[in-house]
C-alpha cells in the first residue's frame, strides 16, 4: 500500500466497501503500489509523506494532506474526540446503524436516515466527558 493525494480531479476509492470520492481536498489516503503509480504517471496525484488521513482529519487540510493545528471548526457529524465516530448525510443506514449499536443504542425499524443521524447527534451531545481521575458513581 503506498499513501497519495490527488491533486486533479476526482478519484473513486472504496472504503468499507463504499465508493467514496477522493479529490484534493480529501488529504493523504493509501492505494495499492500499482495504483499509486498509475495515478501519479497520469498526474493525476502525488506521493504522500504524511499518514494516511483519518475521517477526523479529513474535514480540512492544506495541498500536504496535513490539517492545520489552527482549524478547530468541525461539521455536523464530525468529532474532534478520537473516541466518537465520523458519520454524515452520506452514511449509509447500515453504517449509521452500526454506529448506534457500537454505542449502545438502537432505532426503530423504519426510522429515516435524517432521524438516525439526529438521534447519534443527540446521543453524543449528550454524552458525559469523564476524565481519568472522575468517579463513576453517579452515571
Amino acid at each position: 500500500m503506498r499513501n497519495i493525494i490527488i491533486t486533479s480531479g476526482t478519484y473513486g476509492h472504496y472504503e468499507n466497501g463504499r465508493l467514496r470520492p477522493k479529490d484534493a481536498s480529501s488529504g493523504a489516503f493509501a492505494v495499492s503500489e500499482a495504483e499509486a503509480e498509475r495515478l501519479v504517471s497520469l498526474e493525476l496525484a502525488r506521493y504522500a509523506d504524511t499518514p494516511v488521513a483519518t475521517p477526523e482529519a479529513m474535514s480540512a487540510v492544506d495541498e500536504q494532506g496535513v490539517r492545520p493545528a489552527e482549524d478547530n471548526d468541525t461539521a455536523e457529524g464530525e468529532y474532534e474526540d478520537e473516541d466518537k465516530p465520523l458519520y454524515d448525510e452520506s452514511s449509509s443506514v447500515s453504517e449509521l446503524r452500526a454506529i448506534a449499536k457500537e454505542h449502545g443504542l438502537t432505532f426503530r425499524v423504519g426510522m429515516s436516515k435524517a432521524d438516525m443521524i439526529t438521534a447519534l447527534n443527540e446521543f453524543f451531545a449528550d454524552a458525559p466527558t469523564l476524565e481519568a481521575e472522575d468517579p463513576l458513581d453517579g452515571i
